[in-house]
This record gives structure tokens, sequence and C-alpha cells, in this order.
């Protein structure tokens, strides 16, 4: 059944095998795997584990993913015998059109900057796996990933080289104070505290998606994208908008709109949609095939 590869001169590990009976998780970073395991032995399934380690690495190595971000996921339905997929993908901004790029001089995507975000679906699609599938609370979900932001976490190895990759890229006076210690990534060892993702995180778990597309952090994202929007450049091209002849609006990647209200309020991708707004980018859909499972719902 298992075939150890430890003397394999290509494909050989350091590490042993992982091996377990009662569940496992897998992630980049270990405090992340660590919180999804303790979730599954506080008698979550694997739903509530999966959730809490992406919100943990959305803390942890913060410039790879987080609530800003997307969300896929392939979810094993034991009882009912059935492969679900869940699109969490982002949607482009309501006003994301051909004519609004025109217009600021642009005839392809800008690689970086405002211009190039679109609705973030993590948070959405969060909402709707733990409200089908999940066993436990948006708030003890997210517990883990809350006490990391507020009380800090070690850097490790290799987060702290890819931190240092990305720090070049803070072009916002607000991103460098929060992910930059003076003006330089983190070092290993060092640790790292994310106050204002931690009550973010707070609000996202006591008010679900409607706290992140439609409250306070909503309205903070709109200030902060009206403001960026207006000093973007205004001609860059590093890949094309358009797909042929077609003219229509992209739907997966896209530009911000100076409106985040706008953004989180633009009509689902396709139904039916599971979650409790309506207005949140996500869609399920039935996996046409039983393979590359991600887990047993409990």
């Amino acid at each position: 059944m298992f075939q150890s590869r430890r003397g394999d001169p290509i494909l050989g590990s350091a590490r042993s095998m992982v091996l377990g009976r009662g569940g496992m998780v897998c992630s980049s970073q270990p405090l992340a795997s660590f919180a999804g395991a303790r979730m599954l032995r506080e008698g979550g399934n694997a739903i509530d584990a999966a959730v809490c380690a992406a919100a943990v690495l959305g803390v942890v190595e913060p410039y790879s993913t987080g609530p800003g971000g997307d969300c896929f996921m392939l979810i094993w339905d034991a009882a009912g015998a059935r492969l679900h997929g869940l699109n969490g993908s982002g949607r482009a901004p309501r006003a994301a059109t051909l004519d609004a790029l025109h217009d600021r001089g642009l005839d392809a995507m800008p690689a970086y900057g405002i211009l190039s975000v679109t609705v973030p679906g993590a948070v959405s699609a969060w909402c709707a796996a733990l409200e089908r599938f999940g066993s436990r609370p948006m708030e003890q979900v997210l517990e883990a990933a809350i006490d990391y932001a507020r009380h800090g976490f070690p850097v490790s190895e290799m987060i702290a080289r890819e931190w240092g990759f990305c720090v070049g890229l803070l072009q916002n006076d607000a991103a460098r104070r929060t992910f930059t210690i003076d003006g330089r990534p983190p070092r290993l060892g060092e640790v790292v505290r994310l106050p204002g993702l931690a009550r973010s995180l707070e609000d996202i778990a006591r008010g679900g998606a409607d706290a992140f597309y439609r409250g306070a952090i909503a309205e903070q994202i709109a200030a902060c994208a009206s403001e960026l929007a207006a000093g973007s450049p205004r001609r860059i091209s590093p890949s094309t908008l358009r797909r042929g002849s077609s003219r229509s609006r992209p739907t997966t990647e896209g530009i911000a709109s100076t409106s985040c209200r706008r953004t989180a309020r633009a009509s689902p991708r396709s139904s039916p949609s599971t979650s409790s707004n309506p207005s949140t980018p996500l869609a399920w859909r039935r996996a046409p095939e039983r393979r590359s499972t991600c887990g047993s719902n409990r």
C-alpha cells in the first residue's frame, strides 16, 4: 500500500512519511496545519479544519493568501456519496467595463495595483462551506487565526525569504507600515503582529460574509480603492484584455471598482448559490468525478 522514497536521489525527502488514522491536515505552514489538526481533535470535521487552516495561512503567510483572496474547494460528502465543487473565485467589479478602461487610456490589464484587483471570493466561500458542510460556528473556526494575528507569530524560514521578495511591491504607506518592520521584511524568528487583520477577522467571525462585503470593512476598502484608483497609471500593457473579438467584461480577472460597495454587490457568477448572501461571488457545482477529494465530511 505504501512505498517509501526516502532513499530516492530525486524524489527523496528528509522528512519521515506522515501516517495517521484520525484525519490529516496539510498546508504550507506548520502553524496552519496544527490549527486545522486541533480543530479535528476537538470534534470539528474536515470542512471546519480546512477553513481554520486557510484562515491561519492568511495571517502567517499574508503575501500568498488571506480574506482578500479567492478560494476553491472540492468536498466529498460521505453521507450523500457525492463530490461537490465550490467556486469562490473573484469576479470582475461591476464598474470594470472595457469602456471604463479605455477612458483611462488603457488597452491592457495592469500587472500590479488596484486596477488589477477582483472582488475577493474567499470569505464568501468560507461562509458557504461552513453553512452547508461545517459543524462549528465561524467564531470557533477563526479563533486560531485571530489569536496569531493579535498576539503574534514567529516568522519561519521559507516565509521570511519569500516575504522579502514581496516587499518591493508595497507602494502604499499603510501597506508598508502593516507588512514591514521599519520598511524591511521580517526576519527568521521575528514575531509579527497584525492587529488590523485580527479586528477584520473578528468582524467576519461575528457577522459572516455581510461584515466583509457590506459592513465597515467594505467601507474601508472602498475608501482605499478610490484613493489608489485616482492615482493609477494611465497606460500599462503587460497582458491583453481582449479574447479574440470579444468585448465582454472579464469574469474572473478584472480591475477594481472605485466603489467597493458596488464591487461587493455584483450579481452572482452562476446559480444556484448556497451563500446566505446572494450577492457574493461564488457558486456550487457538482463535480463530474469522485477523484481528487480533499477529505471526508465526518
